[in-house]
């Protein structure tokens, strides 16, 4: 029997983690971790239907709905109808939403310097690309959100 964790148990847990810090450290900008995700979705797809965001955020539409719908009360997004269909809304940041993704990706930018402070460059050089494997590797990024480094 192996006495080593599986590699994937480890992944889940850094997962875990990782996303109750951020949203320690994001609730102090009235932002959860999903919400910035979707944020900057949103700041990369500019333009982008619920349907979108929900395929690539990997959520049920029901779900995604909900999401936009706090993020517009908040007044971080508008949405309209795209240019593509009579129906479809895309979501659009809004000065604000734009200005609150700002101080997230700063926050998020100290976390990660603060829990990468003992891990050689070149090691978190060489997650990155392992991580980047297996994302391709498990058909994760549809729309490219992972490899097109939009990923929040």
């Amino acid at each position: 029997m192996n006495s080593q964790p599986r590699t994937v148990y480890l992944l889940a847990r850094i997962y875990h983690v990782i996303r109750e810090q951020m949203d320690s450290e994001l609730a102090r900008l009235g932002i959860t971790s999903v919400q910035y995700s979707i944020l900057s979705l949103i700041r990369a797809g500019d333009g982008l239907s619920s349907a979108q965001l929900a395929r690539r955020y990997r959520v049920k539409p029901q779900s995604m709905i909900k999401i936009v719908k706090d993020l517009e009360d908040k007044d971080l997004i508008e949405r309209h109808i795209g240019p593509d269909s009579r129906k479809a809304l895309v979501a659009r940041l809004t000065a604000e939403g734009s200005t609150a993704l700002d101080r997230c990706d700063a926050t998020i930018d100290r976390f990660e310097n603060r829990i990468f402070t003992d891990v050689a460059p070149e090691d978190i050089a060489a997650f990155r690309r392992v991580a980047r494997t297996l994302i391709d590797q498990t058909g994760f990024s549809p729309d490219g959100d992972a490899r097109g480094g939009t990923e929040a």
